[in-house]
């Protein structure tokens, strides 16, 4: 397994106002899982939010041990796709986190709802002990825009079942299948990051297909 921490140190400063700076840890099993898809934990000094959850419970289990080890409140899971590697493995961190609210766009929500008994009766018993015994729908998302410790961050595309995430002031995308649908993270671009800092990326295919 391979961790990534990537300590970005962008400061959105304004007069008497200093907002801190956010710390981006990715997990991805490697070749050690089904599937190499990524889970980014964004914290700042004290909250952190989780961007999606993985495919076996076995490795959303070591998503609960790294999020206990930061230290940091758990205060969202955002599922970023409505395919199953990225929301499999919410078992174990909502029974570890059971005061974090676990959320998505109404369109990822809605091919979660069509989709996940299908995705489950297929998958299930390829993935043996890894496969997941309850699963969990996320509510929707509010709002689009939500705050970290004092950072903005935008959830983009939510019209797709496959959205992505913006952290503005660390020019960051990550989240989503956009490597394999085209979208902006394909080569860390967006319309505000003329030189992104840090893109979490998905390797080849996943269990949406």
């Amino acid at each position: 397994m391979k961790f990534t921490h990537l300590a970005l140190l962008s400061t959105l400063i304004t007069p008497a106002v200093f907002a801190a700076p956010l710390t981006i840890d990715t997990y991805n099993p490697q070749d050690k899982g089904m599937f190499a898809v990524s889970s980014t934990l964004v914290s700042g000094p004290k909250e952190a939010v989780l961007f999606d959850a993985q495919f076996s419970v076995k490795d959303g289990e070591a998503l609960v041990d790294k999020i206990r080890k930061s230290g940091k409140t758990l205060n969202k899971i955002v599922i970023t796709s409505g395919d199953p590697d990225f929301y499999f493995g919410l078992q174990p961190l909502v029974k570890a986190f059971p005061n974090a609210k676990v959320v998505a766009t109404q369109q990822v929500v809605d091919h979660i709802k069509a989709t996940k008994d299908a995705k489950l009766a297929f998958w299930g018993p390829q993935m043996k002990d890894g496969a997941p015994t309850e699963l969990i729908v996320p509510q929707v998302l509010a709002s689009t825009t939500f705050m970290v410790d004092g950072e903005k961050i935008d959830i983009e595309q939510p019209e797709s079942y496959a959205a992505y995430v913006w952290i503005p002031s660390a020019k960051t995308i990550l989240g989503g299948t956009g490597g394999r649908l085209g979208y902006p993270r394909l080569d860390g671009r967006h319309p505000d990051a003329s030189q992104p800092q840090a893109v979490a990326t998905d390797a080849g295919k996943h269990g949406g297909t």
